[in-house]
C-alpha cells in the first residue's frame, strides 16, 4: 500500500506539471496547440484535452475585464435620475473633439451587444457620421440588416450623410443596407399614405418597425438642420416660428418635440416619413448620442418622452442633465 501511494503522488505531480506547462505555453507564450504538441511530443487532441482539464481543475482562471462595466458617479446619477439602462459620459479634453469621443464610445457599446440577425436602424447627421466612422469592423457576424430611419433632404448643401452612414456601418458589420428613397416630408399626409402603399417602400418601413437596435442623435431647434428643412421646402419660416411659440426644443429624426417629449406639431408630423416616435418607444436598444451644450434641452425632452434607454454624451451635457434636478 505505501508503495502504491508513492507512485500515485508521483503521477499526480507529473500530471500537474504537464498541465501547468501546457497552460503556460498556450496562455502566456501564445503558442498554438499544434506547436505545443510538437514541442512536447504529444498529439494535438491531447493538448486540447489538457487545456480543458487545466481550466476545469482551476489551474487556469480566465477573467474578462470589461471597461464598459465601469460606471462613474456622474453616469450612475444620470442613469438613476432618468431611469436608463446604461449611461456613458466622455470627459471634455481641451483640444479634442467631444463628438469623436462620444461616437467612439457609442461604437464600442454597439460592438458589445450586436449579434447575428440583428436589425439596426440608424439616423442621419454629422454626429451619426462620426459614429459610422468609428463602428468596429466585425467578420464574425451574419444576417445583419441595417435600415435608414428617416427620409432624404432635398437641399444637398447641408450634408446629412445618409448614404455615407449606411455604407460605412454596413461595411463594418457585414450588414445588408436598406435605404429609404423618399423625401423627409411629403406635401400632404394623403401623398405620404399613397407612397406607403408601394411594396418596396412598405418593405423598408416594415424593417424600421422590426429593428431591435436604433442608434440616433437629437437636433436642437434653429440649427443648420432646421434651416435645411426650410431650404428644402419641407417647412416654412412660419412653421419654424410656430414651433418656437409652442415650446419646441428640437427634434428626433425631424419629429419635433417639446420639453415633455410630446409632438409639438401634429400636422408636420403627419407628413414625416421617419420612424414614428411611437415605434421608437418599443425598441429594445434605444442608443442616443449627443454632444455640446446646445443639445441639452432637446435631450431632456427625449429623455422625458422615454425615447432613450442607452445614453452616450459628453461631460458638459452630463453635468447639465443633473443641474437643478431633484433626486
Amino acid at each position: 500500500m505505501p508503495k502504491r501511494k508513492v507512485v500515485k503522488a508521483i503521477n499526480n505531480y507529473d500530471k500537474t506539471f504537464l498541465l501547468v506547462t501546457v497552460a503556460r505555453m498556450y496562455y502566456e507564450h501564445h503558442y498554438n496547440q499544434m506547436t505545443i504538441a510538437e514541442k512536447l511530443n504529444l498529439s494535438r487532441p491531447y493538448v486540447s484535452k489538457l487545456l480543458q482539464e487545466a481550466s476545469a481543475s482551476g489551474i487556469v482562471n480566465i477573467t474578462i475585464h470589461d471597461p464598459l462595466d465601469y460606471e462613474s458617479p456622474l453616469e450612475k446619477r444620470i442613469r438613476l435620475d432618468y431611469g436608463l439602462q446604461r449611461v456613458f459620459v466622455t470627459p471634455c479634453i481641451p483640444g479634442e473633439s467631444t463628438i469623436s469621443q462620444v461616437s467612439s464610445s457609442a461604437a464600442r457599446y454597439l460592438n458589445s451587444i450586436v449579434k447575428d440577425q440583428d436589425i439596426i436602424g440608424i439616423s442621419n447627421g454629422s454626429t451619426m457620421y462620426n459614429f459610422a466612422l468609428n463602428v468596429i469592423h466585425r467578420d464574425d457576424l451574419s444576417d445583419i440588416k441595417l435600415v435608414q430611419l428617416s427620409g432624404e433632404y432635398l437641399d444637398l448643401s447641408h450634408r446629412i450623410f445618409t448614404k455615407e452612414n449606411l455604407k460605412l456601418v454596413s461595411e463594418a458589420l457585414n450588414a445588408t443596407p436598406y435605404g429609404l428613397p423618399c423625401p423627409l416630408f411629403f406635401e400632404t399626409e394623403q401623398i405620404k399614405k399613397a407612397v406607403l402603399k408601394d411594396s418596396n417602400i412598405h418593405q423598408i418601413i416594415s424593417l424600421q418597425k422590426q429593428a431591435n437596435i436604433v442608434v440616433f442623435s437629437v437636433g436642437s431647434l434653429g440649427t443648420v438642420g432646421t434651416n435645411s428643412l426650410i431650404k428644402s421646402g419641407f417647412i416654412t419660416q412660419e412653421n419654424l416660428e410656430d414651433l418656437m411659440k409652442t415650446g419646441t426644443v428640437g427634434d428626433i429624426f425631424s419629429h419635433f418635440i417639446n420639453k415633455r417629449g410630446e409632438c409639438s406639431n401634429p400636422e408636420l408630423d403627419s407628413r414625416n416619413i421617419s420612424l414614428p416616435l411611437s415605434e421608437l418607444l418599443k425598441k429594445e436598444q434605444k442608443i442616443c448620442l449627443a454632444s455640446g451644450r446646445a443639445k441639452l434641452e432637446v435631450l431632456k425632452g427625449a429623455l422625458a418622452g422615454r425615447y432613450v434607454n442607452v445614453l452616450v454624451i459628453d461631460e458638459e451635457l452630463g453635468k447639465g442633465l443633473i443641474a437643478n434636478k431633484r433626486i
